[in-house]
C-alpha cells in the first residue's frame, strides 16, 4: 500500500515553489496592483455619481497604475523601412519612452505615421510588457511628375512619395499635368505592353485633361487620342516595325483619328516636298 503524501507545506517546498513561479507571482501581484489602484477611486465615485467622471478616473487609474507595474514604452521596434525619412517617421510615432505603454493610442499612431510620404501602410502592435512594434510598408516609384515647375515621385495610384532628389528616379517615366499624376497608371500600364516602344517615350504631357501627346527620344511629337488610346498605341508600334516610321524626318504623328496617320514635316522636308523640282 503506497503511503499517503502529506498535505502539510513546509517552509523549504514553500520557498521553492515561489523560486519556480516568481513570473507567474510577480504578473499576479501587477494585475492586482492595477485593478486595487482601478476600483477603490471608482466605487468612490460611482457613489458621487457621473459616470463620464468615472470612466476618466478609471483611465487615468488605470494606466498609473500600469505604468507602476512596469507596463511603460523602453523600445521601439521599426521594421520595414527602407526609404523614408527615419526622422520624419520618429516625430509622427512621438511616444516617449517610459511613456504609459498602455495609454499609447495606436490607431492614432499607425494614422500618423500613414501619413509620412514612403509609407503606404503600417501595422502597430504592443509587446507587453514594453515594447511597440511597428511595421510599415513603403510605397514603390512608379513614376515622375511634373506640374507648376514641381517634379516629384508617385507611386502607381498617384500619391506623391518625395520631391527630394528627384532627378534619381530619371529612369522612370516622366509625366506632365495637372491631373497627370491621377491618370498616369492607365496610360503607362498600356504602354508596357511594347516595353522596348515605351523605352523611347521621354515624356508624356496631358492635355486638356482629356488626352495624352508623347514626346520621344528623338524629338518627335505623338499625339495619342481621347478614346481607344490602346488601339492607337498598337497601331504606332505596328507602323514603326512595318515602315521604320520613327526614323523617319518627321516632328509629329497624329493618331487621333482612327485608321488614319498625319505625320508634320520639318520646314525644309515640307519645302521639298511642295517643290520636288528644286535642289539644294
Amino acid at each position: 500500500m503506497t503511503p499517503r503524501r502529506s498535505s502539510k507545506l513546509t517552509l523549504p517546498s514553500w520557498i521553492a515553489f515561489c523560486l519556480r513561479h516568481r513570473r507567474r507571482l510577480l504578473r499576479s501581484a501587477a494585475v492586482l496592483a492595477v485593478v486595487g489602484a482601478i476600483g477603490v477611486p471608482t466605487v468612490w465615485l460611482t457613489v458621487l455619481g457621473g459616470a463620464e467622471i468615472v470612466a476618466e478616473a478609471a483611465k487615468t487609474s488605470f494606466v498609473a497604475a500600469s505604468r507602476a507595474t512596469g507596463l511603460s514604452v523602453r523600445e521601439i521596434r521599426l521594421s520595414g523601412r527602407r526609404n523614408a525619412d527615419r526622422t520624419a517617421l520618429m516625430a509622427a510615432i512621438g511616444v516617449a519612452r517610459d511613456a504609459p505603454i498602455l495609454a499609447v493610442d495606436l490607431a492614432r499612431l499607425r494614422a500618423r505615421i500613414e501619413n509620412v510620404g514612403w509609407v503606404e501602410q503600417a501595422r502597430v502592435s504592443r509587446r507587453l510588457p514594453d515594447v511597440l512594434e511597428i511595421q510599415i510598408d513603403e510605397r514603390i516609384p512608379f513614376a515622375r511628375w511634373q506640374h507648376e515647375g514641381r517634379l516629384v515621385v508617385i507611386d502607381h495610384d498617384g500619391v506623391v512619395i518625395t520631391e527630394h532628389q528627384p532627378e534619381s528616379y530619371a529612369e522612370l517615366p516622366l509625366v506632365v499635368g495637372p491631373d497627370a499624376a491621377e491618370e498616369a497608371a492607365p496610360l503607362i500600364d498600356m504602354m508596357a505592353s511594347d516595353p522596348g516602344l515605351l523605352a523611347r517615350v521621354t515624356a508624356a504631357v496631358r492635355v486638356g485633361g482629356r488626352r495624352w501627346n508623347l514626346t520621344l527620344d528623338n524629338g518627335i511629337d505623338v499625339l495619342l487620342p481621347e478614346d481607344a488610346t490602346d488601339a492607337a498605341w498598337r497601331r504606332l508600334g505596328a507602323l514603326h516595325r512595318s515602315d521604320k516610321i520613327l526614323e523617319r524626318d518627321v516632328t509629329v504623328i497624329d493618331l487621333r483619328v482612327e485608321d488614319r496617320v498625319f505625320l508634320k514635316l520639318p520646314p525644309e522636308t515640307a519645302a521639298r516636298v511642295r517643290d520636288p523640282g528644286e535642289s539644294t
